[in-house]
Order: structure tokens, then sequence, then C-alpha cells
């Protein structure tokens, strides 16, 4: 059950939606665990996790941990920090779906380059 917000904008879309209808929609919060600028400023128990996927916290009992949205929404998605491969995201290979092309410096010395790949 969603605590209310007390600020300026009220209700979100599905706090308007249970309002309306009387349906309670399932909440998810994909924000409060996910890397956004420097970690450093980030809450220290973000700091402290190092996932590898994108996870849900449940407690011993398979309950799913509230997290720090206060029971804004019924589950917060933790994601990893980026990590890079080829000075890209690796979340960019889409685990493996996508493979790296190098190009030879003899065609990257064209002013006009266009590359298409499709996987």
């Amino acid at each position: 059950m969603e605590v209310p917000l007390t600020n300026s904008w009220q209700k979100a879309m599905a706090g308007r939606l249970k309002e309306f209808t009387g349906i309670d929609p399932l909440t998810i919060d994909q924000q409060q665990w996910t890397e956004q600028g420097q970690v450093a400023k980030k809450h220290p128990l973000y700091r402290a996790i190092n996932i590898q996927e994108a996870s849900v916290f449940v407690d011993a009992t398979g309950q799913v941990y509230p997290g720090l949205g206060l029971g804004r929404t019924d589950i917060q998605v933790a994601h990893p920090r980026t990590r890079y491969r080829y000075s890209r995201p690796s979340w960019l290979l889409l685990g493996g779906q996508r493979k790296p092309c190098l190009l030879k410096s003899a065609q990257c010395r064209l002013k006009l380059l266009l590359v298409q790949f499709n996987y």
C-alpha cells in the first residue's frame, strides 16, 4: 500500500488511477537504485551493493524490501553501475547479442563515413 505524497505535485499517475477506478496498480521505482552522476553522492546502501544485473531485494521471508521510497511504490528495482568495454557502456552489447567491430584507421580517414551494422 503506497503512502500518499505530501509535496506540491500530489499524486502520480498510479495514484490517479486508483482514485478514479479503484484499481490499485503495481508501482515500480527504477530511479532510487540507479546510477546517477557521482556514485559518492548516492545513498550509502546503493554504494555498498555490487550487483551484476537488475535486481529486486527481498528479505528472509520473501517479502519485497520497501526500499528508500517510504512506501510510495510497491517495488524498487536496483540497477548495476555501468561498466565500460571499448569506451562504451557494456549494456550496449546486449549480453553478447551485439559484437564490437573495430574499423581500420584507413576507413576512418574519410570526411564522411556512414556505418550500419545489423544483428
